[in-house]
C-alpha cells in the first residue's frame, strides 16, 4: 500500500511534518478520533498529526508514504486502495483522500492533536 501527498497538500501540511507522526484515521467508531462510524457515503477518513512518541494502539501497522510512515488502524486496511493520494483544493481549502479507482472521501478532516 503507497500514499502520495500531493506537492500544494505538503506544503499546506509542512508544519506538521516534520515534528509529528501521522495517522490516517478511519472513523469506524474505533479510537481516540473516531466518533460514530456512521456517514451516509460509508465512509470518512481523518488525517491526524499526534507527538511522534504517542503510543496508540489501535494504530498497529504503517504505510509508506512520499514523506515517511502513515499509522493505520489494521482492521481498517480494508477501507483503502493499493495507492491513494492526499490532495489540496485550493480554491476551497479542503484535502480528498483519493484512490486509485475512485474518491474516497472529498472531506478528508486534518486533526492536530497538541494532547498527547
Amino acid at each position: 500500500m503507497k500514499l502520495n501527498f500531493s506537492d500544494s497538500a505538503q506544503k499546506k501540511l509542512k508544519e506538521y511534518l516534520d515534528s509529528k507522526k501521522i495517522l490516517l484515521d478511519y472513523d469506524d467508531g474505533v479510537g481516540p478520533f473516531s466518533e460514530e462510524g456512521d456517514f451516509p457515503n460509508g465512509r470518512h477518513f481523518h488525517l491526524v498529526f499526534v507527538d511522534k512518541d504517542a503510543k496508540l494502539l489501535d494504530f498497529d501497522q504503517t504505510i509508506d508514504s512520499n514523506i515517511g510512515l502513515v499509522w493505520i488502524k489494521g482492521e481498517a486496511s480494508d477501507q483503502l486502495d493499493e495507492k491513494m493520494e492526499i490532495r489540496l483544493n485550493e480554491k476551497r481549502n479542503t484535502f480528498s483522500l483519493v484512490g486509485s479507482t475512485s474518491v474516497l472521501d472529498t472531506a478528508l478532516e486534518i486533526i492536530n492533536d497538541d494532547k498527547e
